[in-house]
């Protein structure tokens, strides 16, 4: 049985992952230092991702090539809604 790769794994704990919950949106009552915790994670996982796809882009890879893309497109779009009430 094959490992799952990196790309696997962060779409099996992505919270854009249909199995899993969205997190609550940011609120005054969190703990300090947890919107930047959050987006330091969502810039650690893009730039997974990112390397991810790189090392998909052969031939016969096209399906998870595509499917890492889309990774990087929902973190991306995920850190934008992150940092948007520091946008000002």
């Amino acid at each position: 049985m094959a490992h799952p790769t990196p790309l696997q794994n962060e779409l099996a704990l992505s919270p854009g992952a249909p199995s899993a919950p969205m997190p609550a949106a940011t609120t005054s009552r969190e703990a300090p230092g947890t919107a930047q915790e959050r987006i330091e994670d969502l810039k650690r996982r893009i730039a997974v991702s990112q390397e991810e796809c790189d090392a998909l882009r052969s031939p016969g890879r096209e399906e998870d090539y595509l499917r890492a893309c889309s990774m990087i497109e929902a973190l991306e779009l995920q850190l934008e809604a992150s940092l948007r009430p520091f946008a000002g």
